[in-house]
């Protein structure tokens, strides 16, 4: 099992890649120092669990997602709190590698969040503090955050299973105003996963899904919390935590303006 002295070391080595990655690519450098600081002089540090925070995929970095998660997310982040960064496959992939390295480098943590690069939080509350509030509440392991989609008509990535006109079930977006609410599926964006629950649900954790018949092309949000449900988990969509979805020109869609 590694150490605490290990595992810090496997986030400074992340934090850095992150860094380079994010250099060479956009020519911007994440401010990690004030990043650092915000760690330390945390408020809410005491106030809920750490989590490992896991960025699958950096191709969209923007001033709208520094912003967002360096200065919004950063002063409630706790001192134990780690970073995984994957890069180099499609989105699947680097989510299968961000749960091995999660279950293998952190195992005295519970929680992985998964946090896109095109997804923002606006908020000025501490968002896993909101969530693992939801997940205690509920007895739950996933919960996500929903935010919009990045077209008209800007549904929210959050579904439920309704009767198909051909007969059995189907995904479909669903709206509730606000709360907490059991879905059969949400966006992995803004997830945030136990380790309880991919040792129910096994690999592959994620994958896409190539519609047949008159069912949709899945992607890999919708194969894990499909996966999920089948495994019996609870799956929450909590929309307290306030999200936008940037686009290529960091238009921003808040998540309020979705139908």
């Amino acid at each position: 099992m590694p150490t605490q002295m290990q595992k810090a070391i496997v986030t400074a080595v992340q934090k850095r890649k992150l860094q380079e990655q994010v250099q060479a690519t956009y020519g911007v450098e994440l401010p990690w120092d004030a990043l650092d600081t915000a760690i330390r002089h945390a408020v809410t540090m005491r106030e809920r669990e750490p989590v490992v925070w896991g960025f699958p995929l950096l191709k969209h970095v923007t001033s709208y997602w520094l912003d967002g998660f360096v200065h919004q997310v950063a002063r409630h982040l706790h001192p134990r709190d780690g970073f995984l960064i994957e890069r180099g496959g499609h989105t699947a992939v680097n989510r299968i590698a961000m749960a091995r390295d999660f279950m293998e480098h952190f195992p005295d943590h519970k929680w992985l969040v998964m946090v896109d690069d095109d997804v923002v939080y606006k908020g000025v509350h501490d968002p896993v503090r909101i969530l693992q509030a939801a997940a205690k509440a509920n007895d739950a392991l996933i919960v996500g955050a929903p935010y919009c989609q990045k077209v008209s008509p800007f549904k929210h990535h959050v579904y439920e299973r309704r009767p198909h006109p051909n007969g059995g079930t189907t995904l479909q977006h669903v709206h509730h105003d606000g709360g907490v609410h059991e879905v059969d599926a949400v966006g992995t964006g803004f997830l945030m996963i136990a380790r309880e629950a991919f040792e129910k649900i096994g690999e592959p954790w994620f994958a896409y899904r190539f519609g047949f018949k008159d069912e949709p092309d899945w992607g890999e949000d919708m194969f894990f919390c499909d996966r999920a449900r089948s495994a019996g988990l609870k799956i929450l969509a909590d929309y307290r935590v306030e999200l936008g979805h940037v686009d290529d020109s960091e238009r921003l869609m808040k998540y309020w303006t979705a139908a």
